[in-house]
């Protein structure tokens, strides 16, 4: 792992607790949730991006746009 990359990911799990966690949370559950949606969000970038002609990228069969959209409600719901 490249020097720096925790505390980098750090800083993106720290932008990502008031978008993706609901009020009332406590602080270790917000960095929990944070860390989770950083995970999928990247996890799926990465495949949509790195591999789109691999599986499960490509079974998919999701366009750019749908990819987008359905990646921001997942999301979503998952900050309710």
């Amino acid at each position: 792992m490249p020097k720096g990359s925790t505390e980098a990911r750090g800083g993106l799990y720290q932008a990502l607790e008031p978008l993706i966690t609901r009020p009332g949370l406590g602080a270790s559950a917000r960095n929990q949730r944070a860390r989770l949606a950083a995970l999928v969000m990247v996890s799926a970038i990465t495949e949509a991006i790195v591999y789109p002609d691999m599986t499960p990228a490509a079974a998919s069969g999701l366009e750019a746009d749908l990819f987008i959209k359905g990646l921001t409600e997942l999301l979503e719901s998952y900050s309710l």
